[in-house]
């Protein structure tokens, strides 16, 4: 992620952060198997030449790097476009953008707009922000979603959930359509802002002991492991288990602490107060908020996760389901 701390306009921000370039398409051809050349005789005499097919490269005019094929249904929606829209959504107020890149080598770009920074429980501080999401691969659509950062140690949480982040899909009218949709988005996403702060204060106010965390870091973990490794750690070791079952529930169960431990050891860096580490402010030292942000740092920091799954991504999602395990656990 590239940060600035001078707020910028949408379209200067593309150039700041290396996507002011532009996207093209070519039909995609398909030329008969054995035939290579531009024009052939077949034996009969017909001139056998490539067809057009209802699909579409789309490509990086900067690289002529090819990006993704597309449907005849696909309405591109270039950089210059994406930076137009966002402005567009944020009104008059358009000298926000704190954050932007690329990901997959254009596949998909994206932009952060600041829109406020609070302090959780009145001492730690979190930026809050809209990052705007668009793809060129025709794998993605154009995203809205809440992101929250904190100051600290830069961990990042979004908001997933249907009720808070907006998609709207590269067929039809976005430019006009959507970007209606995404206006009356950005208030619900100031809203669930606004109820992430109160989630998290109520975090910071409840104290913890060392079987709820051990609890919870487990639990967390385990969430984000693939669904056969989890039947397996819960299915308890018995005479009649064959024995490649349990060497690989014994190996599971191996990595399974090795990452727990990684988690407790930044929840213990977290009790040393330094500005500018990953550690957390005297007054809600020990408590849930310092627990979860013990998780966000290691799948952040430490799981070797994408950057791409980390900002809105399934690693993000992880983080989503970690938060609602906090409050109830």
């Amino acid at each position: 992620m590239n940060n600035v701390k001078e707020l910028l306009s949408p379209q200067a921000a593309l150039e700041h952060y290396g996507i002011g370039w532009g996207i093209g398409s070519k039909p995609v051809q398909w030329t008969p198997p054995n035939h290579t050349s531009e024009h052939i005789f077949a034996s009969s005499g017909v001139v056998i030449s490539p067809q057009d097919l209802p699909n579409h490269v789309m490509y990086r005019k900067d690289t002529g790097k090819p990006l993704g094929i597309v449907s005849d249904k696909y309405t591109p929606f270039n950089n210059q476009q994406f930076a137009d829209a966002i402005g567009s959504v944020l009104h008059e107020d358009t000298v926000r953008i704190n954050a932007g890149g690329s990901y997959r080598g254009g596949k998909a770009v994206w932009l952060s707009a600041d829109l406020d920074t609070v302090q959780i429980a009145g001492c730690d501080p979190v930026a809050q922000s809209c990052v705007f999401y668009t793809s060129h691969d025709g794998g993605g659509s154009f995203r809205m979603v809440p992101t929250n950062v904190r100051i600290w140690c830069t961990n990042q949480f979004a908001g997933l959930d249907k009720s808070n982040a907006i998609s709207i899909r590269h067929t039809g009218d976005t430019l006009t359509v959507g970007i209606e949709r995404a206006r009356a988005a950005l208030a619900g996403i100031l809203n669930w802002h606004e109820t992430f702060q109160e989630t998290a204060d109520l975090l910071a106010g409840q104290s913890i002991d060392a079987e709820w965390l051990a609890e919870y870091f487990r639990r967390s973990y385990v969430q984000g492991m693939p669904s056969a490794t989890r039947a397996l750690l819960s299915t308890p070791v018995t005479r009649n288990m064959p024995l490649e079952d349990v060497a690989q529930r014994e190996r599971a169960e191996a990595r399974l602490q090795s990452h727990i431990e990684t988690i407790a050891g930044n929840y213990a860096e977290g009790m040393r107060y330094t500005a500018g580490s990953n550690a957390m402010p005297d007054d809600i030292r020990g408590s849930k908020w310092h627990a979860f942000n013990a998780y966000t740092h290691y799948v952040d920091h430490d799981s070797n996760r994408g950057a791409e799954s980390i900002h809105i991504g399934a690693a993000a999602q992880l983080k989503q389901t970690a938060l609602e395990l906090a409050g109830s656990l």
